[in-house]
């Protein structure tokens, strides 16, 4: 009547406008009613939901729950585990501080060392030239004594 609407070019004189209307009267009551099953089955869908949920949280509680003994356990061990940490780097530093102290001490020894060891050659060549000193001097001693039991006049003049 008035333009293109789904009812256009089918009139009310046939009756089906308002075999139509009728239809959906008729139909109304079924759509409330699917409508209220509808509602229904989302309330239950719902409560299903809430319950799915409380049992989730609840067994969640319980892993928690169950939990919590072996978490303080491993805590215990964490701080023993710390404890034993800080005596280890405690015992670490002093024997850092050990090291460092007899590698001093070790040094003092070799600058010793060197130094007695030189001194060691020194008189090591000392020794030689005392040595050949004495030799030059026990050869002298020698021949002065050998000119002196046998002067050189004293064989001649017989």
């Amino acid at each position: 009547m008035f333009g293109g609407g789904p009812r256009a070019g089918k009139g009310w004189g046939a009756g089906g406008s308002r075999a139509t209307l009728a239809g959906a009267a008729a139909r109304a009551p079924l759509r409330l009613r699917a409508l209220a099953g509808l509602n229904s089955l989302e309330a239950t869908a719902q409560g299903l939901q809430r319950e799915l949920d409380c049992e989730r949280r609840e067994k969640a509680e319980g892993d928690v729950a169950a939990l919590n003994p072996c978490i303080q356990l491993v805590e215990e061990e964490l701080d023993r585990a710390q404890e034993r940490l800080a005596t280890a780097l405690q015992k670490l530093e002093e024997a850092e501080k050990a090291a460092a102290e007899s590698e001093r001490g070790m040094k003092v020894i070799e600058n010793r060392a060197m130094k007695d060891e030189e001194k060691m050659e020194i008189q090591e060549m000392q020794l030689k030239e005392a040595r050949h000193i004495a030799e030059e001097a026990d050869r002298k001693h020698e021949e002065a004594a050998r000119k002196l039991v046998f002067p050189e006049g004293a064989c001649g003049g017989v």
